[in-house]
């Protein structure tokens, strides 16, 4: 017997998945298979543990079963990274900001977003404002004074995606110790697409600040290096 994903009950399967039930070898083939899907449960439910549903206005049933149809996403490639994506029309930038901190009132003052005034966009116009994604084989290039528009028109060229500030943020949560670069978000933008986020660490806390690409971020921001974050592919929940 073979069950696709989608046909099962989230809460059933992701269950079944968590306490290692017996399933038969045509549903998890490998071992390999078993631990993609136990980390794409993990990070779900970190998100319902966050409070993430509640601040969608929408159940965290919901939230699973949006993982069970991103499923095949992750069963290709069995060695890369990857993260489950809750875009800012799901869950407003604040309270994933604040999430991750921890705390709303410092939240507020480590987020130095541009005016409100100023839309803030993603360069891919494929990213649904409302439903979650995957962003696999996610990296950070690493780079010391220079022109950071040039570095990003390098890295498309190599056929990558510069990650969003949604999708960063994403990489905080689940990387918390390992995500402590200087990082220009390159995937979004601010008003006309001179200016993007950037989020850096302050007593391993994050900070959100925005920065103009034709100024080397080195010198505007006085220090030697930054980084940007980038992703070989995205994964979105197809229409029936």
């Amino acid at each position: 017997m073979s069950l696709s994903p989608t046909a099962m009950d989230p809460e059933q399967f992701f269950a079944d998945v968590i306490a290692d039930v017996t399933i038969e070898m045509d549903d998890i083939v490998t071992a390999q298979t078993l631990k993609r899907k136990r980390e794409l449960y993990s990070q779900v439910e970190k998100l319902v543990g966050l409070g993430y549903p509640e601040a969608s206005g929408r159940p965290a049933q919901n939230f699973r079963t949006a993982a069970l149809a991103l499923m095949d996403g992750i069963m290709t490639t069995s060695k890369e990274n990857f993260l489950f994506v809750v875009p800012f029309g799901l869950v407003p930038l604040k309270f994933q900001f604040a999430a991750i901190v921890g705390d709303a009132r410092k939240a507020g003052c480590n987020c130095r977003i541009a005016p409100d005034s100023v839309k803030l966009w993603d360069t891919d116009d494929r990213i649904p404002t409302s439903a979650p994604y995957l962003v696999s084989n996610i990296a950070v290039s690493k780079y010391e004074r220079t022109f950071p528009d040039d570095r990003i028109r390098e890295i498309k060229n190599r056929g990558r995606l510069p990650l969003t500030l949604a999708e960063f943020l994403m990489a905080i949560v689940r990387f918390p110790k390992q995500i402590r670069h200087r990082s220009l978000i390159a995937g979004s933008r601010y008003g006309n697409g001179a200016t993007v986020p950037c989020v850096w660490f302050f007593d391993k806390e994050p900070m959100i600040d925005f920065c103009e690409l034709r100024e080397s971020y080195a010198v505007k921001k006085r220090v030697e290096k930054f980084a940007i974050p980038h992703c070989a592919r995205r994964t979105f929940i197809q229409s029936r």
